[in-house]
């Protein structure tokens, strides 16, 4: 139930693992996989604080808050991840350089919850690279200047920052990879922080499309939902909805397309009943 460390299939050899229907609370790390050069697969593990919730977090709370991390995913080859969920660590899901590369990753339904950071991409396999579908996610999705292969969001609900620490308000992109979202939608439910963008890519590639952007109605922040930096190497989005504005500030040098999205649909999505006559 309270694990400084949960399980391991990282330090040694590890491949065609099967783990599934395993819940718990792991303090410092909880499930780290690398290593693993033949499918693994992981389904239903759910890191929640089963041991501290009676007494309120506390110190251990604290502890998970700031250094704990659920999963860590070095190098994999076709990982499937399905049904897992972790909530209240410092890092929700972890992609990291292995001992042979980053990996491959498809994860779908599931997500990080009340995180800090909920994604954090440091590297993954260049020719693949990792996929989220019809996942949730609350907090930042923070993708390094390290990562060189490709990162998925389709189908996603993605609810934003918890504390604006990394500058946005759901996703800070950087490095040779491309980052895309599909048929996403954004909704920063925090609101008391401040930060000028949701989405900010300082460089690398982006694409996102056929989206929504619920925020912007009730939000000052969101005035400029994307900005794309200088070195950005090219930017695909089209076909956003976007219920606040759609402004995109562009500065990148390479090659951009921003064409058919739609703005200003909704000034308040979540309006108060009508009295009755």
């Amino acid at each position: 139930m309270n694990p400084y460390q949960a399980v391991d299939f990282g330090t040694r050899v590890a491949g065609r693992h099967f783990i599934r229907n395993l819940y718990g609370q792991p303090l410092r790390r909880g499930l780290f996989v690398d290593f693993c050069l033949d499918v693994g697969r992981i389904e239903n593990v759910h890191f929640w604080p089963f041991w501290s919730v009676g007494g309120g977090g506390g110190d251990v709370g604290k502890f998970m808050k700031e250094k704990g991390e659920a999963f860590i995913f070095g190098r994999s080859d076709w990982e499937y991840v399905t049904n897992c969920f972790a909530i209240s660590y410092n890092i929700g899901m972890r992609f990291v350089k292995g001992k042979e590369g980053g990996g491959n990753y498809l994860l779908t339904q599931s997500g990080a919850d009340l995180c800090p950071i909920a994604v954090l991409v440091e590297e993954t396999q260049p020719h693949s690279g990792v996929s989220f579908s019809n996942s949730q996610i609350f907090g930042d999705i923070v993708v390094k200047d390290t990562n060189h292969g490709m990162v998925r969001f389709t189908g996603c609900g993605l609810f934003g920052t918890q504390d604006g620490r990394n500058g946005v308000g759901v996703a800070r992109i950087a490095g040779p990879g491309r980052v895309s979202f599909d048929n996403c939608h954004f909704y920063a439910i925090v609101r008391n922080f401040k930060a000028d963008n949701l989405i900010r890519v300082d460089s690398g590639r982006v694409s996102i499309t056929d989206s929504l952007f619920i925020n912007g109605w009730d939000a000052a922040y969101n005035t400029t939902p994307i900005y794309l930096g200088p070195d950005v190497i090219s930017a695909i989005i089209t076909d956003n909805e976007f219920y606040g504005k759609s402004t995109v500030e562009n500065h990148a040098k390479g090659r951009v397309v921003i064409e058919n999205n739609v703005a200003e649909t909704e000034t308040d999505p979540f309006p108060a009943p009508a009295t009755p006559p």
